[in-house]
């Protein structure tokens, strides 16, 4: 997955090493270390690979795991923490499923409006 290429010139030590990543829409590419980013899933055992494709530059992202995420750190990338959503940590209270009989009855009352709203 990562393989250096040539020596850096700055001091962002992920200059040097491509990344051979796969683009959804264009297969196998190779992406420069530099204009890619880890970041931290909701799990603790994987990890996202953020990159923009060299071949059509579409913004993507890979799931990676174990080795791969040690070799991204000792290539000198950094762990982005993982920014949620509040909406997905919200405590969400669920009804019952709707069953046939609700259906039922919600088709007879449909079936016995008069399609008139009762003002207010």
């Amino acid at each position: 997955m990562i393989s250096p290429w040539h020596p850096s010139q700055t001091n962002d030590r992920r200059n040097g090493y491509e990344l051979w990543i796969t683009c959804s829409d264009c297969g196998d590419v190779v992406v420069p270390a530099e204009v890619c980013e880890l970041h931290a899933t909701m799990t603790a055992t994987e990890h996202r690979v953020a990159f923009p494709c060299s071949s059509c530059g579409r913004r993507e992202s890979i799931v990676v795991t174990g080795q791969d995420v040690a070799d991204l750190l000792d290539a000198g990338f950094v762990i982005h923490g993982s920014s949620v959503a509040a909406e997905l940590l919200e405590a969400r209270p669920c009804a019952e499923p709707f069953s046939w009989d609700d259906l039922l009855s919600f088709h007879e009352k449909l079936q016995a409006w008069d399609g008139r709203v009762d003002a207010m």
